[in-house]
């Protein structure tokens, strides 16, 4: 993203140049443009080189993980917390609204190619958030001054930034630095620092864990993505998983064929067995696990409101 975001501030430049009639180059044009050509030519500094760059545009241009993986869909407006990203949206849209006004065409164009992005997918909408809304918020700063009604709560701001810049960055970051080992210490010794276990299959795992005593060992673990990526790190790295969260690893023959399990479509017993999977983790309302529930080839050997687990028995 960095070269891009240097490219489009690089393109401001070029904008500010024809509209206010500048003779020359503006300085920022090529500055921004070649640090821009810098930064994209250090990401081929990897151990693929070019090939991780042709992996990613494969991913992002396969219309089955953008149309079937949660993230890279559209934000569902009726998800709890909508009203946070309304907020988000409305002041990120009157900001770009006023850089364009004041002529700041790089920030105005990063802008319009975040809101483009929060709008299409909804895993832009936390980086669109870090890096427009402090450009929104100075640009609805610097249009307030014109407001006369503003003017008593600008006059505050000045002042609070006057006692700011007599404070040493250092000083706030130690303090809240101190109060979070001090806190975090705290809630370890409440035993309430690790994951939720009212969200993951923490007693589940526990649960597992007791089968890797055996001589056969865990065998491989089915389960959903978000819950795979948490028995990977519970089990550290020993569990086998059907699939996690890094979806770009496994390809699309396996995204349909977990897709083919958790929807119990027909078939969906065969790709379990196809991949010799001896456990399967799910929730206890899930449809899958009222399959497996009626099917002779599999045993409930635990249950807790959070998760379920069944155990090939042929």
């Amino acid at each position: 993203m960095g070269p891009a975001i240097l490219f489009i501030y690089a393109i401001g430049a070029w904008f500010e140049k024809r509209v206010n009639s500048w003779s020359g180059i503006p300085l920022q044009f090529p500055r921004s443009a070649v640090a821009s050509l810098a930064c994209l030519l250090a990401t081929f500094i990897n151990p693929y080189g070019w090939r991780l760059h042709e992996h990613i545009l494969a991913y992002l241009e396969n219309d089955y993980v953008m149309d079937h993986i949660s993230e890279f869909r559209s934000f569902s407006f009726h998800s709890p917390g909508a009203l946070y990203v309304e907020l988000f949206l409305a002041v990120a849209a009157l900001g770009t609204v006023s850089l364009f006004k004041q002529r700041a065409f790089g920030p105005a164009l990063l802008s319009v190619g975040m809101l483009h992005l929060s709008l299409y997918s909804a895993r832009h909408l936390p980086t669109a958030a870090v890096l427009v809304l402090p450009l929104s918020v100075a640009a609805l700063t610097r249009e307030a001054r014109t407001w006369p009604a503003m003017r008593r709560f600008l006059d505050y701001s000045d002042r609070l930034r006057a006692i700011d810049s007599r404070i040493y960055g250092i000083v706030p970051i130690m303090l809240v630095l101190a109060l979070s080992v001090v806190g975090v210490n705290a809630l370890s010794g409440a035993g309430r620092v690790g994951f939720d276990a009212g969200t993951f299959p923490v007693r589940a795992a526990d649960f597992l864990e007791q089968r890797t005593r055996e001589p056969d060992g865990l065998g491989r673990v089915f389960a959903t993505d978000q819950w795979s990526g948490y028995l990977i790190y519970r089990f550290a790295g020993d569990s086998k998983v059907f699939i996690d969260g890094r979806s770009d690893f496994y390809g699309q023959n396996i995204l349909e064929s977990y897709a083919r399990i958790v929807e119990v479509r027909p078939g969906w017993e065969t790709v379990l067995k196809q991949y010799d999977v001896r456990f399967v983790m799910v929730p206890p309302d899930n449809a899958l696990a009222a399959a497996l529930q009626l099917s002779g080839a599999w045993k409930r050997i635990y249950s807790d409101p959070v998760a379920a687990v069944y155990e090939r028995i042929s």
